[in-house]
């Protein structure tokens, strides 16, 4: 099986919804990602999508809670094939603990009603 693809999502709330932040966000994920080659393979995506169900069932990225967030998405492919899960969920885990840390000094924050993120392996 090929490698493993996973979608690191950070909901952003929509008070700090702003291109500088996003573009920083941008510069983090990718740097994480370069400084951890061993782990994670380029090339790496960022971005804010519309979610809707298209044909075929595809997902494309950005939901919106009513008046409250986005979800700023990042996909990335891990070395590891998706036989390796458990690892791949734990590198993910701390790719996304870097993006909220990034995020926490660029000055966001989450009310209590609002998990900062979340993180899906994809087919």
């Amino acid at each position: 099986s090929g490698p493993a693809y996973v979608a690191i999502t950070l909901v952003i709330p929509l008070k700090f919804a702003k291109k500088e932040i996003f573009k920083a966000l941008t510069v983090a994920a990718k740097n994480y990602a370069m400084s951890h080659q061993e782990t994670w393979r380029e090339p790496i995506t960022c971005g804010i999508f519309p979610t809707e169900q298209g044909a075929g069932g595809v997902e494309v990225h950005m939901e919106s809670f009513p008046s409250q967030a986005l979800r700023w998405r990042v996909g990335v492919s891990h070395q590891l094939s998706k036989l390796h899960s458990a690892q791949v969920r734990s590198d993910a885990s701390l790719f996304l603990t870097e993006l909220i840390e990034e995020a926490v000094k660029l000055g966001i924050e989450w009310p209590s009603s609002l998990q900062p993120g979340t993180i899906e392996e994809t087919a």
